[in-house]
């Protein structure tokens, strides 16, 4: 009996104390389709010159460009419209 209790005793130890934790990280798996085509794509995405590389970066900078001026665009309008509507409502209430 004496023997069991030591052996526990130092095994509990020895488990309480280790240098290495066992520690299961959640790790999100990604959608395998998604990985796929995205690998795809950048395989497919080799640049074969300097010049076709530096269109491609222009392209995409005019890309940039355009679509912040599209939302810059939006805003606007969107504001332009609430304006509208508030001029309205308070022509409503002015009376007759």
């Amino acid at each position: 009996m004496m023997k069991f209790l030591r052996f526990y005793k130092l095994s509990l130890l020895a488990y309480l104390f280790s240098s290495e934790s066992t520690v299961k990280q959640y790790v999100k798996i990604k959608n395998p389709k998604r990985l796929q085509r995205v690998v795809k794509k950048q395989v497919k995405q080799k640049v074969s010159s300097k010049s076709k590389e530096l269109l491609q970066l222009q392209y995409e900078e005019r890309k940039k460009i355009s679509k912040h001026q599209s939302s810059v665009q939006k805003q606007f309008l969107k504001q332009e419209k609430f304006e509208r509507k508030q001029q309205k409502r308070r022509e409503k209430h002015k009376g007759h």
